[in-house]
């Protein structure tokens, strides 16, 4: 088993982060999304947590993102693509005009998922609210 260090957004959208003991990151991610934690990074530590217990993630306090906001990046995201833009560059001014830190974050790890062939629906499946 490995320990893996992650990042992300609980279901209320408040910034979590702590750490998982999983034989591969896929299953880390799993076992974060059974806990209803979406995970904007997830990266392998040299450290160990035991038993394969989730650690108890931490919380930030200003990791929520409000429902004008998201209204708004798809509103936004809608223009770009009908602008006939490539869903990367739409991606990446989408990051460079959000304000807040918790949906920036959310943003560039869809951003990565596509840049690694991932389809945009699947991508954004990981943070359903």
């Amino acid at each position: 088993m490995s320990t893996f260090a992650y990042e992300g957004l609980d279901q209320s959208s408040a910034a979590v982060r702590g750490t998982v003991e999983a034989p591969t990151r896929e299953e880390a991610v799993r076992k974060l999304r059974a806990l209803g934690h979406f995970a904007t990074e997830v990266r392998a530590t040299n450290g160990t947590v035991g038993n394969g217990a989730v650690a108890t993630p931490t919380r930030q306090r200003h990791g929520r993102v409000g429902r004008a906001e998201v209204i708004a990046v798809v509103r936004q995201l809608s223009d770009l693509v009908s602008a006939n833009l490539p869903m990367d560059r739409c991606l990446t001014v989408l990051v460079e005009q959000t304000d807040s830190s918790s949906f920036r974050a959310v943003l560039e790890d869809v951003q990565r998922q596509v840049r690694g062939g991932k389809p945009l629906s699947d991508a954004m499946g990981q943070f359903p609210r």
